[in-house]
């Protein structure tokens, strides 16, 4: 959202002149704090756009002379230098571990084995993220040379640009995620957007019907394939739960926080990434059932009398074959346990230590 502000609100400051154009460009200062204040140093990736653009603008200079450029750039430094040195203070080692993280670590490495070819993004738009909409990309490269509206032309000159832009720095990067292009789309909507206006003036001229009526017939053909794609998504996650515990466990736990389970004081003992589900934990903990959660780590143990929330293959291993135990409930592959007693003495000293050889 932030960067999508910044972006437009740039745009407009090159079109504008006078007190508007200031106001414009302090729109612009406030969206990049809050940018880079969501997160961090990828609220910047489209600068090198920005840059380039003001150039062809022949707009640098006079940006340069422009006092606002100066109160909007101390305002960004106090902002966001001042939560970096104050987080600082109160957790040393933090400018490291961005340094790492943020400048160096995801950029220069593979991070988590997150990587993928330099066309992983352009394929992803192609195959998955864009592709209704990919053919509009090639025809706007043609479209922009021809465009009779000098200002129009502009904005889909710009949109390319900052799409161009932001697309290589992350194919550059080492590490890539399916989430890390998101902020591009706002811009390609508005290249697709230009696009299907110019194709809605040009049969418009047959004289078939107006300008408005083929445009909404156009929006509607382009609008069939993507919202059958996007019910069958929606409804295939909504019903099919015996295709993945990942899904069956939110919804057991739902029901929990609707009161129709009972959870208390109960642990969900997990071994993989679950940010998702703990945020319902956390919810029924708020609420006061004493629901608790728990990684596995290899030395992890438990009461007898215990209740167990489980959906991993792992964890299940680790309780059955430390305790004995009775599965009070089972829902699409989530399993409710109870533990009922320890398997061996052995086990009684192994269910409490930290195993070297587990690690």
């Amino acid at each position: 959202f932030f960067s999508t502000c910044y972006l437009l609100a740039f745009f407009l400051y090159t079109e504008s002149a006078g007190n508007k154009r200031n106001k414009f460009l302090l729109l612009f200062f406030i969206s990049v704090t809050a940018a880079v204040m969501t997160k961090g140093i990828a609220g910047l990736l489209f600068a090198p756009a920005l840059f380039i653009f003001a150039l062809f603008r022949k707009q640098v200079v006079s940006t340069l002379r422009n006092k606002y450029f100066y109160l909007g750039t101390l305002g960004f430094l106090v902002v966001v230098l001042g939560y970096y040195f104050l987080r600082e203070h109160y957790n040393p080692g933090y400018l490291a571990v961005v340094s790492e993280n943020e400048l160096g670590g995801r950029f220069s490495d593979v991070n988590e084995q997150h990587g993928g070819d330099w066309n992983y993004y352009w394929t992803s738009l192609r195959m998955a993220h864009f592709s209704t909409w990919y053919w509009a990309l090639p025809a706007s490269l043609l479209l922009v040379w021809f465009l009779p509206n000098p200002k129009i032309k502009r904005a889909l000159a710009f949109c390319i640009l900052s799409s161009l832009c932001f697309l290589t720095v992350l194919s550059v990067s080492k590490t890539k995620l399916p989430w890390y292009d998101i902020p591009v789309y706002p811009m390609l909507a508005c290249i697709v957007a230009i696009v299907v206006l110019q194709i809605g003036d040009i049969l418009s001229l047959l004289k078939f019907l107006n300008r408005q009526w083929t445009l909404m017939v156009l929006i509607v053909i382009f609008s069939i394939q993507p919202t059958v794609e996007a019910f069958n998504y929606l409804k295939w996650q909504y019903d099919d739960l015996s295709n993945g515990s990942q899904y069956a466990l939110s919804y057991y736990l739902r029901d929990a926080i609707d009161g129709k389970r009972d959870l208390k004081d109960a642990i969900f003992f997990f071994d993989d990434y679950c940010v998702q589900w703990r945020l319902y934990v956390k919810m029924l903990n708020d609420m006061g059932t004493g629901v608790d959660d728990q990684l596995l780590y290899g030395g992890n143990k438990f009461k007898v009398g215990q209740k167990l929330i489980m959906n991993h293959d792992e964890p299940e291993k680790f309780v059955e074959s430390r305790y004995e135990y009775k599965i009070l409930d089972e829902f699409y592959g989530v399993k409710y346990y109870e533990l009922t007693g320890i398997k061996n003495k052995l086990n009684a000293v192994t269910a409490g230590i930290d195993s070297c050889a587990t690690l």
